[in-house]
């Protein structure tokens, strides 16, 4: 039976210290049959060639025990995500960066361990106006319009039931609430995609709502649940 575990942004920085045996301890039960999903900037892929970060950090990932699987955030290099290989995963279609590590693709329903996980990873980067487009940002950090209706279609296949639904950013109302619990006006950061989450959340079905992007550990409501450092296991 697979195990799934839940955390949040690492920034192509894969923190010995948050993923080491000594911190995460629960790590080296596991096997390749269980997985550790990162809910956006996974970051790892970078530059537009591989470097000696990537290389090492990749075969660190490889020699885990467990299957690291992540969506994207804004903070990704698009023009590297678009070259991966499509694979068939989870009933549905994935990227594969290595034999240990996949990116769930937007608008996908995944079934994994017989729970079902509405992806739609990206948000939208309020530092860009200091990076620089094709070199530390990029358009697609948002969602098309296509890859969003595509989501909602396929939730509508699934009969608008899921067990979760995994996104960087999350719905208008859990973004503000979130702002509440944290002391931090987040009001600001309301984008397009927070309104998609709005229609997706009245629309369907679901158990809990996870996502990450704004560096707190916050469970919002109890259905709601923010994560950035914590490694939290659901099921």
């Amino acid at each position: 039976m697979s195990r799934i575990f839940l955390t949040g942004d690492i920034h192509g920085e894969i923190s010995v210290n948050r993923l080491s045996g000594k911190n995460w301890p629960e790590g080296r039960k596991l096997s390749k049959q269980d997985y550790l999903i990162i809910l956006g900037d996974f970051g790892l892929l970078w530059k537009m060639q591989p470097d000696r970060n990537e290389v090492y950090w990749l075969n660190w990932l490889q020699s885990r025990s467990w299957t690291t699987l992540f969506i994207p955030g804004n903070h990704e290099n698009y023009f590297r995500l678009k070259q991966l290989e499509n694979v068939k995963m989870f009933g549905s279609e994935a990227q594969k960066v290595s034999d240990s590590v996949f990116m769930l693709k937007r608008g996908e329903v995944y079934t994994i361990e017989n729970k079902k996980f509405f992806c739609m990873g990206g948000a939208r980067s309020h530092d860009k106006a200091y990076r620089r487009e094709f070199i530390s940002w990029w358009p697609e950090e948002e969602p098309s319009q296509a890859e969003c209706e595509k989501g909602l279609q396929n939730l509508q296949d699934h009969k608008n039931k899921v067990d979760y639904i995994l996104g960087h950013t999350s719905s208008t109302s859990a973004v503000k609430r979130l702002g509440e619990i944290c002391g931090q006006d987040f009001s600001s950061k309301s984008e397009n995609l927070n309104k998609y989450f709005d229609v997706v959340c009245e629309m369907v079905k679901f158990k809990k709502f996870f996502f990450g992007h704004f560096h707190v550990d916050e469970n919002i409501d109890g259905i709601f649940h923010c994560l950035y450092k914590d490694i939290i296991e659901i099921g």
